[in-house]
């Protein structure tokens, strides 16, 4: 996020500039300038015709959010956090274009790999497309995101609770709910039967300690940031994980 957000070498940083040079923004309709925001009433102060108005956020659809944007030194920049490569807000389902693109430009890579000359028949190369084995979806990454999160909740936990009797645990958890609630209401899920059973069913029955061994260093330095964070706000001491290292120094 804070890559992509990167006010000067961010990939939205550059849609947005080279989006600026070829005048999109300009030739919007129904563009909205915010020249402020009060984050007590939620309201936006913007550009008007007959001078500054007032608008409430909370009665903008997800299309009149888009077309917020703000006057900054190199032309106008939309509000919206995620755009497309050619800088304009992206809408809200089309993020399933997206990885459909990918899939595409992944799949084509994939058949001149099997057929560099382009000599095989058409059909054949249309097989190939078909079985490319390496393919992704948006909602996959809601899986991912449920099991990372399940790791993270559940070392957090471990480390909060090291100490306690067993019923102590159970009395701290009927106060606070425990992690499959936690993860649930992250995942927006009416009930956490729904993440327990469809999303992380296949990872219950594995140890805290496999799951956290296969974090990357970016991850490894992400989580370690989390629990000194949760350990400053919690009044509890807590240690940087330590990720399991197997023989020759392996994860």
């Amino acid at each position: 996020m804070e890559g992509y957000a990167d006010p000067l070498e961010g990939s939205r940083a550059e849609a947005i500039r080279r989006a600026q040079r070829r005048g999109r923004y300009d030739r919007l309709r129904g563009v909205r300038i915010v020249t402020g925001h009060n984050p007590r009433t939620g309201e936006l102060y913007v550009e008007g015709s007959s001078g500054p108005a007032v608008l409430a956020l909370d009665v903008l659809s997800p299309d009149e959010r888009r077309m917020l944007f703000r006057r900054t030194p190199g032309g106008l920049e939309p509000l919206c956090l995620w755009l497309s490569v050619s800088g304009l807000p992206k809408k809200v389902h089309s993020w399933e274009d997206t990885f459909d693109d990918a899939n595409k430009r992944v799949a084509a890579a994939w058949v001149r790999r099997a057929d560099p000359d382009g000599r095989l028949p058409e059909e054949e190369r249309e097989r190939i497309r078909r079985e490319c084995p390496l393919w992704a979806t948006a909602h996959m990454c809601r899986h991912s995101f449920a099991l990372k999160w399940f790791s993270i909740l559940s070392l957090l936990e471990e480390r909060r609770l090291e100490g306690f009797t067993a019923e102590e645990i159970e009395d701290f958890r009927d106060q606070l709910g425990d992690i499959w609630l936690q993860v649930a209401i992250l995942l927006g899920h009416k009930h956490p039967d729904t993440t327990r059973e469809h999303y992380l069913e296949p990872f219950t029955g594995l140890q805290l300690s496999y799951l956290m061994s296969q974090l990357d260093d970016d991850e490894q330095a992400g989580v370690d940031s989390l629990v000194r964070i949760f350990a400053r706000h919690g009044g509890s001491t807590i240690m940087p994980v330590a990720a399991a290292v197997g023989p020759g120094g392996a994860l």
